[in-house]
C-alpha cells in the first residue's frame, strides 16, 4: 500500500506538529507568567506602600514616607534626581499607572509608580532593583524555575508523541485488517463471520461493503438461474430442430434448397452449442469437464470448416499456420472457445485478412478489416458476447488469453494447459527446427 497519502501517517504528523507547538507556546507563555507575576509581585509591594503612606498623611500631615531598601519617595518630581526624571518623563504620569525601566549598563531594574494620597496630591514612588543586591540562593530557585519548564515541555511531548504512535499504530492496524479483508470478500466468503475494526467508522464501512457484495451474490444468483432456465428452455426447441436436420441431412437435401438448408443447420448447430456453454457456465457446482487425446490442429480445420460459409462474398484472405500433432484437454471447452473466436472473426471481417496458427498448447487469430465501419450494435452482439463467453471459459479453466485491438480487428492469442501423459507431442523433443517447419502447412484453408 502506498504511503504517500496515509491517514496515518498525516494523522501522526499533524498530531505530532501540534503537539510540538502547544509544548513551545506554553513554554514561552510560563516563562512570561513567571516574569509577569514578578511585576505584579513590586505593583501589590509599592501599592501598599502608597495606601499605607496615604492613610498615615490623612492622621498626621508631617508624617515620614515608607522607608524600604531601594525605595525613594518624592513629593514633587523635580526633586527627583534628572536621570530619573528623564526616564520617567512627566507627560507619561498616569495615577496608579506603573512603569519599569531597565538599565542595562548598570544592571539595574526600576518600577515608577504615581500614587494619589489625596484628592490635591500626588505622591511619587521609584523601587530600585539590582541584580547584584539578589542573593545567590535566589537568583538559583530563579534559574531553576526557569529550567524547570523545558523538561516538562519535553515530558508533554514524549507522552503526546508515545500516545500518537499508540493510536496511529491501533488505527493503521484496523485500517490494514480492513483492506485485508475486503481484498479476501467474494461471493463464496460472504458466509465467514465479519471481523470487529475496533472503530465504529471502520465497521460501518465494512458493514456496507459486505452489503454491497450480498447484493451482487443475490443479483449473480438470479443471473445464474436465468441463464440456466433459459438454457434449458432452450434446448428443448433446440434439441428437436437439431434432431430433424440430422434426420434431413441423412436422407439428403434436394438440390434447389441444399444452400438455405445448410445455412439452417449451421445456425442451428451454432444456437446449440450456445446453448450449450450457457448452460455449461452457469452450473453452481464446478465441475471438471473430461478430458480427452485428440490433434488439435484438426479440431482447429474442423472448426473453419464449419464457418467457412461466413466468408462466401467476401474479399478475404484466409491463412493458416497448424502445427500438427495431439493434446490431451477437454475437447469439448476448446471447441466451444474457437467456435466463438473462429466465428466471430469471419462474422466481423467484410474485407482483409485472416490469420489462424496453433501449436502445443498455443492458439492463436488475427483479423484485419480494410474498413473498419464496426456499429455499436453489431459490436456488442459479435464481439461483445463472444469474446465475453471466452473469457468466462477461459477464466473457468484457469488459462490465459492476450487480446490486442487492431485497427479493423483483434489479435487474439490463447494459451491453454495440456496434458503429457499418454499424448504424442506435436514434435520430438530430439528433432531439429528444420523437421519442425516440415510439419507446418502454410496453405489457405
Amino acid at each position: 500500500m502506498s504511503h504517500e497519502s496515509s491517514i496515518n501517517r498525516k494523522f501522526k504528523w499533524y498530531l505530532m506538529g501540534l503537539t510540538l507547538l502547544m509544548s513551545l507556546f506554553y513554554t514561552f507563555m510560563c516563562l512570561d507568567y513567571l516574569e509577569k507575576g514578578v511585576d505584579i509581585g513590586i505593583k501589590i509591594h509599592m501599592e501598599l506602600a502608597g495606601r499605607d503612606y496615604a492613610e498615615r498623611l490623612a492622621l498626621n500631615p508631617d508624617a515620614e514616607p515608607p522607608a524600604a531598601p531601594g525605595m525613594s519617595v518624592y513629593s514633587h518630581w523635580q526633586q527627583a534626581p534628572a536621570s530619573y526624571q528623564q526616564l520617567f518623563p512627566e507627560e507619561k504620569h498616569k495615577p496608579h499607572t506603573f512603569l519599569f525601566q531597565h538599565q542595562e549598563h548598570e544592571d539595574v531594574f526600576l518600577a515608577f509608580l504615581p500614587y494619589p494620597v489625596s484628592e490635591e496630591k500626588v505622591v511619587y514612588f521609584v523601587r530600585q532593583y539590582a541584580f547584584d543586591q539578589i542573593s545567590e540562593v535566589r537568583l538559583k530557585e530563579a534559574d531553576e524555575l526557569v529550567l524547570f519548564t523545558f523538561p516538562v515541555a519535553l515530558a508533554f511531548i514524549f507522552v503526546a508523541v508515545a500516545l500518537t504512535y499508540r493510536f496511529g499504530k491501533q488505527f493503521q492496524t484496523s485500517v490494514n485488517d480492513l483492506i485485508t479483508w475486503s481484498d479476501q470478500l467474494n461471493v463464496n466468503t460472504l458466509q465467514n463471520k465479519k471481523p470487529n475494526f475496533v472503530f465504529d467508522e471502520l465497521n460501518y464501512i465494512s458493514a456496507k461493503l459486505h452489503r454491497a457484495f450480498v447484493e451482487i451474490a443475490a443479483a449473480l444468483g438470479e443471473k445464474q438461474r436465468f441463464l440456466q432456465f433459459a438454457s434449458h428452455e432452450l434446448r428443448t426447441p433446440l434439441s428437436l430442430a437439431l434432431v430433424n436436420v440430422e434426420t434431413i441431412e441423412a436422407k439428403g437435401t434436394p438440390a434447389s434448397i441444399e444452400k438455405q438448408f445448410n445455412r439452417i443447420a449451421e445456425a442451428t448447430r451454432e444456437m446449440t452449442e450456445l446453448t450449450t456453454t450457457l448452460l455449461w457456465l452457469s452450473r453452481e457446482k464446478e465441475e471438471v469437464p473430461a478430458v480427452s487425446r485428440f490433434a488439435f490442429d484438426e479440431l482447429v480445420k474442423d472448426t473453419v470448416e464449419r464457418y467457412r460459409y461466413l466468408l462466401e462474398g467476401k474479399d478475404i484472405r484466409l491463412e493458416s499456420a497448424l502445427e500438427t500433432g495431439h493434446v490431451v484437454q477437454s475437447k469439448p471447452v476448446l471447441s466451444m472457445i474457437l467456435s466463438n473466436l473462429i466465428a466471430n472473426a469471419f462474422k466481423h471481417t467484410s474485407s482483409g485478412s485472416i490469420r489462424i496458427a496453433c501449436a502445443t498448447g498455443i492458439f492463436s487469430i488475427k483479423n484485419q478489416s480494410k474498413k473498419n465501419h464496426h456499429s455499436s450494435s453489431t459490436e456488442a452482439l459479435g464481439f461483445g458476447l463472444g469474446l465475453l463467453l471466452v473469457d468466462q471459459l477461459i477464466a473457468k479453466m484457469g488459462w490465459s488469453c492476450k487480446k490486442k485491438d487492431l485497427c479493423g480487428g483483434k489479435d487474439i492469442s490463447l494459451h491453454f494447459h495440456h496434458s503429457q501423459s499418454g499424448s504424442s507431442q506435436m514434435t520430438s523433443p530430439g528433432e531439429p527446427v528444420a523437421g519442425r517447419a516440415k510439419n507446418r502447412r502454410r496453405a489457405s484453408l
